[in-house]
């Protein structure tokens, strides 16, 4: 047993060391970062005192139209601190959430590794590339810091991944028994949050891809993703009934929409790229710059900290910007080094649209591809979702709902694809994969003020409400 362990240890270390650093970055935020700091998170607070006995309405939060179970066992804990007579519970609710993002994280990672040996069995550098490419990306550390639900849906988004890679190398043998268990983890994950549902129609089309080449596996897994789908149905639909039959719609918002209309949206929301003013997109990639343009905001929150929540606190827009003026040329220095592992990122998802076509022009099915292409289908429509939202519900202003946060399942799914990329530029040339390497772990080390919370609980004594 002791042998086993070292020769796993022996042969896994870099794998180790980094789901180890991963998981104590993610554990060293939940200690740091004030738990009612946040994207609406005091909101989302507030969600976690009205469960478990009801459902919030407007009249409680903000946040009433979210899915509930990422509020869940935190609310829990709320009853549970009120009873025993504990003060500030409020604060401790959100810290339990916190904590029990730890336990996620821990989760991915976990499940990480089974998808690489499930994908590349003994394949150790897929693991590494994937677990490196999970390291690096600053918007994975915020999420998990906060107390919010997309922590969940990252989580079930992986156990997904992992489920249909699994579906995929046994199409002949596929059962009911892994239909029902794929249909209870796709409705945790749309009880988790609204985002996760995008992942359906990647699944309706890779059941059709099937179909095309092999009816009668494609009939079976027809049959099987219809049993999923009423799961999920039954698991989790009752909220989506719950927003339409009190609200008058599945996708109810706390914002009115304005339909779906290109015009709602300037011109520089779909063309700007941060140059103006005087290059902040490199020089000072924080609000209120970018004037609500999608892609300096996006690509600045996903690798900086373009809100200020993380960084340097600004959440209810009191002085405490006291590090403003420094970490802005950081932040900055952070987006030009993170264009190279936003190269392999755009690589891997160009390498996810290769295998969709080969799917689409070859006869034969072959697994890997299929897995591809639906990894390529979850982030294609996850992202179309994420236009649609952010078109219906505009705001010109800042642009404040434009938050890389909301696609972390994309996220998750990016990275595979990624690391896939990775893993054949190894095979192609070991010493460019070697100095890419080499490359990440610098940015790593270069970016790592911007992967840990920089609120400091012995200073910033402020009490929020």
């Amino acid at each position: 047993m002791l042998q086993s362990l070292r020769t796993f240890i022996r042969t896994h270390w870099i794998a180790l060391l980094i789901a180890l650093i991963i998981n104590l970055l993610v554990l060293t935020n939940a200690m740091l970062q004030h738990p009612k700091i946040g994207y609406d998170t005091t909101a989302h607070i507030t969600y976690m005192q009205v469960l478990p006995y009801r459902l919030p309405t407007p009249a409680d939060t903000t946040e009433y139209f979210s899915a509930p179970l990422g509020y869940f066992l935190p609310s829990l804990y709320d009853k549970v601190c009120v009873a025993v007579g504990w003060s500030n519970c409020r604060g401790h609710d959100g810290r339990a959430a916190q904590i029990i993002n730890v336990f996620l994280s821990i989760g991915i990672t976990i499940l990480f590794w089974k998808i690489s040996d499930l994908l590349k069995p003994g394949n150790e550098v897929f693991r590494i590339s994937l677990l490196a490419m999970l390291g690096i990306l600053t918007v994975y550390y915020k999420t998990f810091s906060q107390a919010r639900s997309e922590p969940y849906v990252a989580f079930f988004t992986c156990l997904i991944i992992w489920m249909i890679l699994k579906i995929l190398k046994n199409l002949e043998k596929i059962t009911w028994k892994i239909g029902v268990e794929l249909g209870v983890v796709l409705g945790l994950l749309i009880l988790s949050r609204q985002w996760g549902i995008f992942l359906l129609p990647a699944l309706v089309v890779i059941t059709g891809l099937v179909l095309i080449k092999d009816h009668s596996i494609g009939w079976r897994l027809t049959k099987i993703f219809a049993l999923s789908g009423l799961v999920a149905f039954l698991v989790g639909g009752w909220f989506y009934l719950h927003l339409y039959f009190d609200y008058g719609s599945f996708g109810e918002f706390n914002m009115e929409s304005k339909g779906f209309s290109f015009a709602n949206e300037p011109a520089s929301f779909y063309t700007g790229l941060g140059w103006w003013p005087k290059h902040a997109i490199i020089h000072a990639p924080i609000r209120p710059n970018f004037d609500n343009q999608f892609f300096p905001i996006f690509y600045s929150d996903t690798w900086g900290d373009y809100w200020g929540f993380f960084s340097f606190v600004n959440p209810n827009e009191v002085n405490l910007q006291v590090n403003r003026d420094i970490m802005g040329p950081y932040l900055g220095r952070v987006n030009i080094v993170s264009i190279f592992p936003t190269i392999f990122l755009m690589g891997g998802l160009a390498l996810g649209a290769v295998s969709l076509v080969k799917v689409l022009r070859k006869k034969n099915l072959e697994p890997e591809h299929l897995f591809r292409a639906f990894l390529f289908c979850g982030i294609l429509f996850s992202m179309l979702g994420y236009f649609w939202f952010l078109i219906s519900y505009p705001n010109l202003e800042t642009g404040v709902t434009n938050k890389p946060t909301y696609m972390i399942q994309a996220f998750m799914l990016l990275l595979v694809l990624a690391a896939d990329l990775l893993e054949r530029l190894n095979a192609y040339k070991p010493l460019l994969f070697r100095i890419s390497m080499l490359i990440l772990a610098f940015i790593f080390v270069h970016n790592l003020p911007a992967l840990i919370s920089h609120f400091n609980p012995l200073t910033n004594l402020l009490v929020w409400k």
